[in-house]
């Protein structure tokens, strides 16, 4: 199944946009499996951050109505973080609501590298991990270290 005209579209300008400035510490690898829309985005970990320097894959499905509704985005690569359940890796998109077909790929991307640079409890979707977060800010960071370091590449 090929995707929507405007979903193409919206792609191609990512794809521009990208080669002009490209994002740092972010990579991808474009129709996973030969599926149109399927990517699988790897984001390094930003300096100062539990994450810091280690790679984290993150499968983002634009075959669900893109540019209409927001990508389905999950982290294929666990991690401990406010912002991503832990069982299945799915994402707070809360922060790209209203979501318009204009908003577009690149959004979706910064998103995901802004959740890595800091956790928000307003993007609460781990709260096991929002929790700790909020009580005890070290032995989280502690945590998502040990998990980075265990799961990350």
């Amino acid at each position: 199944m090929s995707l929507p005209k405007a979903a193409r579209g919206q792609i191609a300008k990512f794809l521009k946009g990208a080669a002009a400035s490209p994002y740092e510490g972010v990579t991808w690898e474009q129709n996973v499996g030969g599926v149109e829309g399927k990517f699988i985005f790897t984001f390094t970990g930003p300096a100062g951050t539990p994450y810091e320097g280690k790679k984290f894959d993150v499968n983002y499905d634009l075959t669900g109505g893109f540019p209409n509704r927001v990508p389905d985005i999950t982290f294929k690569t666990k991690i401990w973080h406010c912002g991503v359940k832990e069982d299945d890796g799915t994402i707070c998109v809360a922060a790209l609501e209203p979501w318009v077909p204009t908003t577009g790929l690149a959004a979706c991307v910064e998103h995901v590298s802004g959740l890595l640079n800091q956790n928000d409890a307003a993007s609460m979707i781990n709260t096991v991990a929002c929790e700790e977060w909020k009580a005890n800010e070290g032995a989280f960071n502690a945590k998502a270290k040990q998990w980075a370091a265990q799961y990350g590449k």
